[in-house]
């Protein structure tokens, strides 16, 4: 089966290695999103503050999309982090 999806050479060193490093940008990514997320509220806030409610609504589907975004990279996280676990089950039906 896995010969199929991966070919002949599949090293499940080289797999957990590479899901492991997809984990730490993955953080990266959040960490910048966070950021982002952050500055933007202050944004929204101080537009409602002076009155430009029609541009903080704008702001605020941007707001969404970015943290829509935010939650994208959690699961795919989790997904990478459950892979690089189960690395050696893949291995064992290798065969």
């Amino acid at each position: 089966m896995f010969q199929a999806l991966f070919g002949a050479s599949f090293n499940p060193t080289k797999c957990k290695t590479q899901l492991r490093l997809c984990v730490s940008r993955i953080k990266l990514l959040q960490n910048k999103k966070a950021l982002t997320i952050r500055q933007q509220r202050k944004d929204i806030a101080k537009l409602l503050a002076s009155g430009k409610e029609d541009s903080a609504r704008i702001r605020v589907e941007a707001l969404i999309q970015e943290q829509s975004c935010s939650i994208a990279y959690e699961i795919l996280e989790l997904y990478c982090e459950l892979l690089s676990v189960r690395v050696q089950l893949m291995k064992m039906n290798k065969s």
